[in-house]
């Protein structure tokens, strides 16, 4: 026979549950509709790839998802088999979500390193990606639903690691923990990957902020939200043990879809004032025939100008045009292009390094 909570601590409790799922769920609504605008004029009309599938998975399959999870929560005809059945599914819905977070943050890492570093930093998160989405499974296969009173009238269907089975109270605490290993190393790249053009230069690209500032944001969440999980799966009676995943599931999907949508918001306006900067062509002279000439290699010309002002004068300080290391700096600028939605041409990456032994001369003719 199992043992039972007192009945006012388990109404108590079950109303808890209820009450964070349901300010949980408000918040990533009033997140969605408030940036559904930009939704549709920077996703939906931008360049779509994986990273953007994904975004487009989390932003819907999650609020629908937890829809059902909110049902369980609230409705009193929930039988006990079909909440039995139910736990595995809500478990699943959360793991799902942040997995799939993870996977997004990997490509943006990627997408600001290249190179050996690049290699290696894909195989870091990519194995604590794996680990972590194992340990979840495993977690999930010994889970059962939250024991209620039946004196306290509690019905919330909800899902609590089972701690009674062989290591689960050890590694119930790491389902919070892993994933906060894995941002804060993210977000410590990210810092290593732009700071020092912030710290070096008078002014600095918006996507190069945007990037840090995003980054910030979306780690001080997180390690809040992550931080209580992880206390209460070691310190919380079992009706409230793994409230706060809900809000981590929710919180991580509406950062994740927040951020997304300002770096896109970002090169697009980037792209917009390069555009506007390439109409500005003299009347006569050189340039005048040479952009009538050749206005594709103009346009790519221009574009590395504008690169080599975001990373403001950075690649110029530590290394000799057109060499290897200047490469470095360059070519994670060109790979935002995947992340961002903004295409770059085969023939803007091949005036790259052409622009960068000429870069001065070259890009104060055409914009003076």
């Amino acid at each position: 026979m199992p043992e039972y909570p007192p009945a006012i601590d388990d109404a108590r409790e079950a109303l808890l549950t209820n009450y964070i799922g349901v300010a949980s769920f408000t918040a990533l609504v009033w997140d969605h509709i408030d940036t559904f605008a930009d939704e549709v004029e920077y996703i939906w009309k931008g360049r779509k790839g994986a990273f953007i599938y994904l975004f487009l998975f989390n932003r819907y399959f999650t609020p629908l998802g937890f829809i059902v999870n909110l049902h369980a929560f609230i409705s009193p005809i929930w039988s006990s088999e079909v909440c039995a059945r139910f736990i595995k599914y809500e478990g699943f819905t959360v793991a799902l979500a942040v997995e799939v977070v993870g996977v997004m943050m990997l490509l943006r890492i990627r997408a600001i390193y290249s190179g050996r570093t690049k290699t290696y930093i894909t195989i870091l998160l990519s194995t604590i990606l794996i680990i972590e989405t194992g340990i979840n499974i495993w977690l999930i296969s010994y889970s059962h639903q939250v024991i209620h009173n039946p004196q306290s009238g509690a019905t919330s269907c909800s899902v609590v690691f089972d701690i009674e089975k062989p290591g689960v109270k050890i590694l119930g605490p790491s389902s919070a923990w892993i994933p906060l290993v894995y941002d804060t190393i993210v977000f410590a790249l990210t810092l290593y990957r732009t700071i020092p053009p912030l710290r070096n230069a008078p002014s600095t690209s918006d996507i190069i902020e945007r990037l840090f500032g995003d980054g910030l944001m979306y780690y001080s969440v997180i390690l809040a939200v992550t931080l209580v999980l992880t206390i209460m799966l070691i310190k919380s009676p079992q009706g409230i043990r793994q409230i706060a995943a809900q809000t981590e599931q929710l919180i991580t999907v509406a950062m994740m879809s927040r951020i997304t949508l300002n770096l896109r918001k970002a090169a697009h306006k980037r792209h917009t004032r390069f555009t506007d900067s390439s109409e500005d062509t003299p009347e006569h002279g050189f340039w005048f025939w040479f952009h009538r000439l050749f206005p594709g290699l103009r346009q790519g010309v221009l574009l590395m100008c504008h690169i080599h002002h975001d990373i403001q004068d950075m690649a110029i300080k530590r290394c000799s045009p057109g060499s290897q290391k200047a490469k470095i700096y360059i070519t994670p600028i060109l790979n935002l292009g995947r992340i961002t939605g903004r295409k770059i041409s085969r023939l803007e990456r091949k005036v790259d390094l052409m622009v960068f032994q000429y870069r001065l001369r070259i890009c104060a003719l055409i914009q003076d």
